[in-house]
């Protein structure tokens, strides 16, 4: 194969390359965004409820630290895949933390 115009092979090169370096970056970012989050785990006692979880967890959690008790219920929710406040005596929740 013979390449017949060398300026523009280099410049589809480079930018070749460069979309891939972008990607990867984007990439990385991506999945190292939650790699520095840890969990515990908490048992769903009587009486509890997501709203008192989150005040506990905004008080005593660093990772909660200056968070609304919406945001802190929105995350649990997210976190454990929850469609509803309901919570069940004996269920297991994971809660983030640092």
């Amino acid at each position: 194969m013979k390449i017949i115009n060398k300026k523009k092979f280099l410049t589809t090169n480079i930018v070749m390359i460069m979309l891939i370096l972008i990607i990867l970056i984007f990439i990385s970012k991506c999945t190292l965004s939650h790699v520095d989050i840890g969990y515990s785990k908490t048992f769903i006692e009587s009486g509890d409820t997501l709203w008192n979880i989150a005040q506990y967890q905004q008080k005593s959690n660093n990772y909660y630290k200056n968070k609304e008790i919406r945001e802190i219920i929105s995350d649990i929710k997210k976190v454990n895949n929850l469609k509803s406040c309901n919570l069940s005596v004996g269920q297991e929740i994971k809660i983030p933390t640092n």
